[in-house]
């Protein structure tokens, strides 16, 4: 009996391949039957919400063309990606000798409203905004799908983390449109009370929650869980356990919900498995620079910890070498094997240096102003010359250090052998020419107001932009309460296209004074010579006329006979030379390096003038920095002035001041030195000490603490006999419409009567 069965079934399913082959042949013969024929009719039914002519847009068979079955199958695939249908099938049939396609669709519904149920922290509107399902356009499945997720991670991230999001579709038969209800179960709004630790002991839990950017809700924080965030300090703490060597390190977590107050709590929990240290490191394929040379640019050393993030330092640090080198093309691939026995990593740097690089062409693209030789004469290197990494990096600096430019960056193209290259340095210009004018104060000069035309990249003979040519052009005028001043200076950085500076001022400044008024009227030229990167010579002739008068009535020439020699009108003429050494990274902003600038002003004598004097200014300033924008900057200034040909003293107006913002802070303007009835005279040497530690707090903001110390003296003899000191806290504001200053300073030696401590406060060149 079980044997008939089984017979039957057998007999049965053959039957039914049978009739499944012959449908399937009969359609490859209908085909068959139907290719090359012409199509003669093109119909669609079933479509209530498409019109026949829209569908028919997207088809490429029509009425009159070949048929052709893969085509055919190109237009179905066309219509389903129009989004109309759920379903689509063509029937063929044979029609005089010619084909009749007719589209069988099955449309979506139309979606005719969005109705919100449930919600009730969350305004309808606001939740409407966050779905791109449209009105009046055909229901997209998976669009609407989507749209619940965002509204539910929305209400997650809104601390709703219990909330149960759903949708409810209705579809009307007859006129095939579709409503749907977006349902919601919002429970309790959740916050964050605690964040647990388990199983760290390599990283402490402090460290941890301190560098994450969830936080528990407080006065400070609203204690809403944001999913993103959380998965970025999953990945925070990875690389927390990387750096020390953890780099198997797995972190978990589980949440606690305790619904009758509405709180949440995290747990984490954290898998530190094995710390990593490196065994023996190889260096391998190099020829050109010696294995000792490598090693020692390593910051990865044997028995140190072991992390994917200094591995990357170091293969940057060998490429560099290489770069230096003009090995540009040279590659460092790591061979890390993990050295079960002594559980170590022992690293293989495996280099192919490849073929020294020579640069055949130097290509400059981006500057619309600035003339092509203003970037070249600044480059280190050259056309035929060698890629050298270091030059280039000097070349960079130096283009830096001009302020034509936001942003410079290089590339290179092949050239006409595989070991040439063409250089190509992209600039992005930034503004160089400004006219400002503004107001400021300064505990020095009180309310002062000014108006500047400005041109760092200026060409007197590119009419009329006057752009481009590298020279420098200011006309400054300045005036206040106690002063005026008018400058005119003008400088060509290179003349005759030679790394020779020259330059000249005019200018006319008034300022008035307790014990007198001073008027100086003159002007000096300038040459300069660029001796090396960082060495730069100079020497200036300066002609001026000082006038200094109303002095006032109770300063008898007794009394005050500094001042009243001085009295009327004097002629000074003086030659300058100056030696500079600077090896800041940068001009603008310097973090490391420094400078050492050296002045000797000789007047009179064989220059004439009726003033016989000698000046030496000296300045040391030198930046170190840490943690990027943690700067230490450390200054020191001398000066020593003295006669000769039979002059009594050095002009008043010639001589060193000390005391103020721009000096010893702390202590009031000019009034560190010698001073006479309370009033500063100056004096013949100076020596100042400046050091100053600056920190971001924010954006803009940076905070400083200094130590000021120094003094004036009245003879080059008493040099270093007595100083005056300060400490203070100060704030550095980048604003719109300029720098804002503020110190602090507390001066340490202060004579009796005068205050202790003081507010040193600068606002100026507002634009």
């Amino acid at each position: 009996m079980i044997y008939y069965i089984l017979m039957e079934k057998k007999f049965f399913f053959i039957i039914l391949v049978m009739l499944v082959l012959v449908g399937m042949r009969a359609d490859l013969f209908a085909e068959e039957d139907m290719a090359g024929k012409l199509v003669v009719e093109v119909v669609v039914v079933n479509n209530k919400l498409i019109s026949t002519p829209t569908i028919l847009s997207k088809v490429k068979t029509q009425i009159g063309s070949v048929f052709s079955q893969d085509k055919l199958n190109e237009d179905i695939k066309n219509l389903y990606a129009s989004g109309y249908f759920t379903d689509i099938n063509a029937d063929l049939q044979d029609k005089d000798g010619g084909v009749v396609i007719t589209y069988i669709v099955t449309e979506k519904p139309l979606l005719k409203e969005i109705i919100f149920r449930g919600n009730r922290q969350i305004k309808d509107e606001r939740l409407r905004r966050m779905m791109d399902s449209q009105i009046d356009q055909p229901l997209d499945y998976v669009q609407l799908n989507q749209d619940v997720d965002k509204i539910k991670s929305f209400y997650i991230k809104e601390g709703y983390h219990l909330a149960i999001i759903e949708e409810e579709i209705l579809v009307d038969k007859d006129t095939n449109e579709a409503r749907v209800f977006i349902l919601a179960d919002e429970g309790g709004r959740y916050r964050i009370s605690n964040i647990k630790v388990r199983g760290n002991k390599a990283v402490a839990t402090k460290t941890i929650l301190k560098s994450i950017q969830t936080k528990r809700d407080s006065l400070f924080t609203s204690g809403f869980f944001d999913d993103s965030k959380f998965k970025s300090d999953i990945r925070t703490i990875k690389q927390l356990y990387a750096d020390k060597g953890y780099a198997d390190a797995e972190i978990t977590h589980d949440v606690e919900y305790d619904k009758d107050k509405n709180t949440m709590a995290i747990v984490l929990d954290i898998y530190e498995g094995d710390k990593y240290t490196v065994g023996t490191i190889k260096i391998a394929g190099n020829d050109v620079i010696d294995t000792m040379t490598i090693e020692e640019s390593l910051k990865m050393k044997s028995d140190s910890t072991f992390t994917p993030y200094k591995l990357e330092n170091d293969l940057a640090g060998i490429n560099e070498l290489y770069f230096e080198k003009g090995y540009i093309s040279a590659r460092t691939i790591p061979e890390v094997v993990f050295n079960k026995q002594k559980q170590q990593m022992d690293i293989t740097y495996n280099i192919t240096e490849n073929e020294l690089a020579y640069i055949e062409k130097v290509i400059i693209r981006g500057n619309d102003k600035t003339k092509d030789i203003v970037i070249r004469r600044e480059l280190k290197i050259k056309p035929g010359g060698v890629f050298d990494g270091a030059q280039l990096k000097r070349s960079k600096q130096n283009l830096n250090n001009l302020g034509y430019f936001e942003e410079i960056t290089y590339d290179t193209a092949p050239g006409s052998a595989s070991n040439k290259k063409d250089l190509i340095i992209n600039v992005k210009e930034t503004k160089t020419g400004q006219v400002s004018f503004g107001a400021g104060y300064s505990s020095v000069d009180k309310l002062i107001g000014f108006v500047e035309l400005q041109q760092r990249n200026f060409d007197w003979r590119n009419w009329p932009t006057f752009t481009g040519d590298g020279q420098k052009l200011s006309i400054r005028a300045e005036f206040g309460s106690d002063k005026e001043y008018y400058d005119l200076s003008f400088t060509e950085p290179w003349l005759f296209n030679k790394p020779i500076s020259f330059g000249f001022d005019f200018y006319n400044r008034y300022r008035s004074r307790n014990l007198y008024e001073l008027q100086r009227l003159g002007g000096d030229v300038r040459l300069g010579k660029r001796i090396s990167d960082n060495i730069h010579i100079g020497t200036m002739y300066k002609l001026e006329q000082v006038k200094l008068g109303d002095i006032p009535y109770w300063a008898t020439p007794e009394s005050l006979p500094d001042v009243w020699v001085e009295e009327g009108e004097h002629a000074i003429s003086s030659l300058q030379f100056s030696l500079v050494r600077d090896t800041r990274d940068s001009s603008f902003n310097p973090k490391s390096g420094g400078v050492i600038d050296n002045t000797v002003e000789i007047a009179g004598g064989p220059f004439g003038g009726d003033r016989d004097f000698v000046k030496y200014m000296g300045e040391l300033d030198w930046f170190f920095t840490h943690f990027e924008n943690f700067t230490f900057e450390t200054k020191l200034r001398a000066g020593l002035a003295d006669q000769y040909d039979d002059t009594n003293m050095v002009p008043i107006y010639e001589r060193f001041y000390a005391g103020g913002a721009n000096t010893i802070r702390g202590y009031k303007e000019r009034h560190v030195g010698p001073k006479i009835s309370g009033e500063p005279i100056g004096g013949d040497s100076m020596l100042i000490g400046n050091l100053e530690y600056t920190f971001p707090v924010m954006k803009n903001i940076k905070g400083a603490v200094f130590y000021d110390i120094g003094n004036v003296w009245s003879d080059i003899g008493d040099v270093g006999k007595d100083f005056k000191s300060a400490v203070g806290l100060g704030v550095r504001v980048k604003t719109p419409i300029g720098p804002v200053k503020v110190d602090y300073g507390y001066g340490l030696d202060y004579d009796p009567g005068d205050e202790k401590g003081r507010f040193h406060f600068s606002m100026s060149r507002g634009f």
